[in-house]
């Protein structure tokens, strides 16, 4: 699974770790009209869960979301202070 995320991203993403009792990011998509959107949170690794680590960051995601939480981007907005996702550049996978 490939996700990508800038520095800035995994800093606000390891606060995220820090600031809470759980050691995962949680990336769980909701499927409605068009492209997906996600949420990103702090959490704990299921049983249905897989498992993914990304420059030092493990990101866990239900086995049903793999697919549709593949190729995502994370980028931070200071101004908002959250972090929000994209999709990233298709590079054929």
């Amino acid at each position: 699974m490939k996700i990508v995320f800038d520095e800035k991203a995994k800093k606000a993403l390891e606060e995220m770790i820090e600031n809470s009792n759980e050691n995962y990011i949680r990336v769980k998509p909701f499927i409605g009209c068009g492209k997906p959107a996600y949420e990103i949170y702090a959490d704990f690794k299921g049983e249905n869960d897989i498992e993914e680590l990304v420059d030092g960051i493990t990101f866990v995601v239900h086995k049903e979301y793999e697919k549709i939480c593949n190729g995502i981007e994370i980028k931070y907005d200071k101004e908002a202070v959250s972090l929000y996702t994209s999709d990233a550049a298709d590079d054929g996978e």
